[in-house]
């Protein structure tokens, strides 16, 4: 979208018009015109001069249809106006805008997502505005597709995997022949009642729309409260736990004891054989710092900056889904607080730490 401003020429590009005019406009014609994505081009009174092959196609208008008017003949009204606000301040001080996402609509009245620059051109005497767009409708779609997609899965889960849950408890207990069986039965059962949860989450978090309870809770009580939980499946190491009395802090008891959950699990899987699992919870002004961590295992720094991403798994001793890291992170940071790991190769061990904020006077 393009707007009647007065730019600070101090902040735009400056061209100066050659004497060749009819060269240079015959070369622009050729290089935006063959441009893949879709060009406008305004003068400084909001008047639509020029537009591409591209931008044709995309919104089903053509060059002799737009010359002369206003780039608002696209404005569908499902564009937030603070998105306008921005655009305006924007080129008024001379700067490009970038835009996280439009929504327009072409000549045929559908809708279209966009992601756009607007950016100011001043050509001798005369200011220009030039728009570069990116439709994104596919990908929106798809998006919403895979939303609506988890959802439905995660649900049709739910019912039968809680029957079978309950059906494969009782056969561990009540048929001795078969109870190794029966047990690891159950066992893959409860994974995936985890990632049923887990995708309902993931859904929640990619469309903003997760919902934090938070109230007073004691970090100290309910770390223990999950330690206790986690020994019980795994008695070969030692968790131990490091904690000052009184660590209050303002946050969804029920979420962060699933971050406890998601860190203490990942550390037992990773860790050395019978080596202890160490959690530690301290706090400073302001925040509490809650940290789990293992020996025997490193994570190389490479791949650091991807084991908060959705699905990604650390080495091959995982049996999970590459989600728990992901959930953690998202979690901690609806908390207003960080997440993040340490790892030595030498004398190895890895450590998780996040914060979450203390009750005010904690």
């Amino acid at each position: 979208m393009a707007y009647v401003v007065k730019a600070s020429p101090r902040r735009v590009s400056r061209v100066e018009k050659p004497d060749n005019t009819h060269v240079e406009d015959a070369v622009f014609r050729s290089l935006v015109g063959a441009s893949p994505r879709p060009v406008l081009i305004t003068n400084d009174r909001a008047q639509i001069i020029y537009v591409n092959t591209a931008w044709e196609h995309v919104t089903g208008y053509t060059l002799a249809e737009v010359i002369g008017k206003n780039p608002r003949i696209l404005k569908s009204g499902k564009t937030s106006l603070k998105i306008y606000d921005e655009i305006r301040k924007k080129l008024i001080s001379g700067q490009q805008f970038v835009s996280s996402e439009l929504i327009n609509r072409k000549k045929n009245g559908r809708l279209f997502n966009l992601y756009t620059m607007i950016f100011p051109v001043s050509v001798g005497t005369s200011m220009y505005y030039v728009q570069i767009f990116e439709d994104v409708t596919i990908q929106k779609h798809a998006e919403e597709y895979r939303s609506t997609f988890l959802k439905t899965a995660a649900h049709d889960m739910r019912t039968p995997l809680s029957s079978l849950a309950i059906m494969s408890e009782m056969l561990a207990l009540h048929s001795p022949n078969c109870s190794k069986e029966a047990t690891d039965l159950h066992e893959e059962v409860i994974r995936l009642q985890e990632l049923a949860t887990s995708l309902l989450d993931m859904r929640e978090f990619e469309n903003g729309k997760m919902i934090l309870e938070r109230v007073p809770i004691d970090l100290g009580a309910l770390v223990k409260e999950t330690v206790d939980t986690a020994q019980g499946s795994w008695q070969d190491h030692l968790i131990e736990i490091e904690s000052p009395l009184d660590v209050f802090a303002d946050a969804d008891k029920v979420r962060v004891r699933r971050v406890l959950m998601n860190l203490l699990d990942n550390a037992l899987r990773h860790a050395s054989e019978s080596s202890p699992i160490h959690i530690s919870l301290k706090k400073d002004d302001s925040n509490a710092l809650v940290s789990v961590k293992n020996h025997g295992s490193y994570i190389p720094r490479d791949q650091r900056k991807d084991i908060f991403k959705s699905f990604y798994k650390i080495g091959t001793k995982s049996k999970g889904y590459g989600l728990g890291l992901y959930i953690a992170s998202e979690i901690i940071h609806a908390h207003g607080g960080k997440i993040w790991v340490e790892s030595r190769e030498r004398n190895p061990y890895t450590a998780f730490h996040f914060t979450l904020p203390l009750v005010s006077g904690n």
